[in-house]
This record gives C-alpha cells, sequence and structure tokens, in this order.
C-alpha cells in the first residue's frame, strides 16, 4: 500500500490514510523494529534501506516494512524519514535485530 500526500488532500486526510495504513500494518504484525534514517550520517537513501530490510526480512514469515518521509519544504534539517521493521512474533524481531541491526539497517 502506498499514502501519498497529493495536491488538493488537507492535512487531516493524509494523516487519515497514514493512521489506517499504521493500523492495518499493527493489526497483523505487532512487535516493530523503528529506524531512522540521516543525511547527517551518511545513511543509504531511504529505497536503498527499504530494499535491505526486505531483503533481510524476507526469512520471517508475514513481516512488513513500512517507510515514511516527511520531507521538509526549505531544506532538508526537518525531514523525518522512518522505517519500521514489523513482525508478527517478538521473537522473530529478536532474531532480526541481534543478527542485522547495525549491519544493513543503521539504528542511530
Amino acid at each position: 500500500m502506498t499514502v501519498t500526500w497529493t495536491r488538493g488532500i488537507s492535512a487531516g486526510a493524509f494523516k487519515e490514510q497514514v493512521t489506517d495504513a499504521l493500523r492495518s500494518t499493527w493489526q497483523r504484525a505487532r512487535f516493530w523494529l523503528v529506524y531512522q534514517r540521516s543525511d547527517s550520517r551518511n545513511d543509504l537513501n531511504i529505497n536503498e534501506i527499504r530494499t535491505a530490510a526486505i531483503r533481510l526480512s524476507q526469512g520471517y514469515p508475514e513481516t512488513a516494512v513500512v517507510t515514511l518521509s516527511l520531507l521538509g519544504r526549505t531544506d532538508g534539517e526537518s525531514d523525518l524519514e522512518l522505517i519500521f521493521v514489523c513482525f508478527r512474533e517478538d521473537s522473530d524481531r529478536r532474531n532480526f535485530r541481534a543478527r542485522y541491526e547495525g549491519k544493513f539497517v543503521p539504528d542511530k
């Protein structure tokens, strides 16, 4: 599912779409890891991180990878880019984190 803030959509309507998408993900996969992407750390771009997270999570059943990008209008200082890797089982989340954290998707 892709939610895009298009011209003419109000902030409230967009917020509702994002909330519905996150709620739907939460209902299926309740154990999340959240990573924040930052230019100041020279992180990979959001698409590269998302692709790596998808590839790495393929061994875990019913895993979802969600990206959220809110980009500032004037500069990159106010950008917010988050990657959620969502698992159905807590043991899968812990296993993923122990095996891959810091190697492909930086946490800090």
